[in-house]
């Protein structure tokens, strides 16, 4: 059974010399039939492992040893440039005393193959974030209550599928675009979290305690550079939460009040554990301030 890594990949176009895209999955296909045909089936992992290492050590992306390659004479990408070498070299050399000056030819390389694959920018995207949480105080805006221990927060369960399937995060919802005011932010959050998650805060469900803007976020996916414009809520339920830990609606969608301590051992993302350590640093921050107050 062969093994296919980014290593034999490129030490498989080299050798014969493919220039296709490495990512299609025709030339992927291709790259394992001829892997299959290489491989040794009375010492497979040796073969591979050999397979491998020659692409580590010495065919390497950008700045290959051919003089120490072992398969060199087989190399079809370096009989090419060795050809393109012999052919060009006195006709260059007659150009150059024609004309000062010699239009710059791309001569051909090893690591031309396989052909470089532009990566694609990632796109811009736009979210409101709310970490929410709830206190147990039936207080008015206080460091204390703000701070309390047995105070709880809400995550949001990830769709299974697509981007970050099932893990969890802070209700968050994207935006139409970047220009969108402080109050129209509020307004789409405050919108999702009434649909969506069954939480009213300008009626009697919820008293808010505290509610403010604590700064914008940029993480980085691989093809998605997502802006979060993250509030910081602070509600109280009257009634209390009452088995309201953890429930799921119709659509799917599941919500979980969870404590500090249990929010470090869940299945956070990491753009939402990086979002904790902003949240806490605000947070003290604040309860500097009250504290200097008193």
């Amino acid at each position: 059974m062969p093994v296919v890594d980014g290593n034999v990949v490129r030490v498989l176009c080299r050798l014969k010399a493919i220039s296709a895209n490495p990512k299609l999955s025709t030339t992927i296909k291709r790259l394992w039939e001829l892997a299959g045909q290489l491989v040794d089936p009375k010492v497979p992992g040796d073969f591979n492992q050999a397979l491998m290492e020659l692409g580590a050590t010495i065919c390497t992306p950008t700045s290959p040893t051919c003089s120490s390659c072992p398969v060199a004479e087989h190399c079809n990408a370096l009989a090419i440039v060795r050809s393109y070498d012999s052919k060009n070299k006195h006709a260059m050399q007659s150009l150059s005393t024609v004309y000062n000056e010699v239009e710059a030819v791309t001569a051909p390389s090893v690591i031309d193959y396989p052909m470089k694959v532009l990566k694609p920018m990632p796109r811009e995207e736009f979210a409101a974030v709310c970490v929410v949480e709830m206190s147990p105080e039936n207080a008015s805006e206080n460091f204390l209550c703000i701070n309390s221990d047995r105070n709880s927060f809400l995550l949001v369960r990830r769709p299974q599928q697509g981007l970050l399937a099932g893990l969890w995060e802070f209700p968050s919802v994207l935006l139409s675009g970047l220009n969108l005011s402080l109050n129209e932010r509020k307004v789409t959050m405050d919108r999702y979290l009434e649909i969506s998650l069954g939480i009213q805060t300008s009626q009697g469900t919820y008293k808010e305690i505290l509610r403010k803007s604590v700064g914008h976020y940029i993480h980085v996916f691989s093809h998605i550079r997502l802006h979060m414009y993250i509030e910081w809520m602070v509600l109280h339920a009257p009634d209390g939460l009452h088995g309201m830990q953890e429930n799921e609606d119709e659509n799917g969608t599941v919500i979980k009040w969870v404590d500090k301590e249990a929010i470090h051992s869940m299945g956070l993302t990491s753009g939402v554990r990086k979002l904790c350590r902003y949240i806490r640093c605000s947070k003290n921050i604040r309860i500097t301030k009250e504290l200097g107050n008193l």
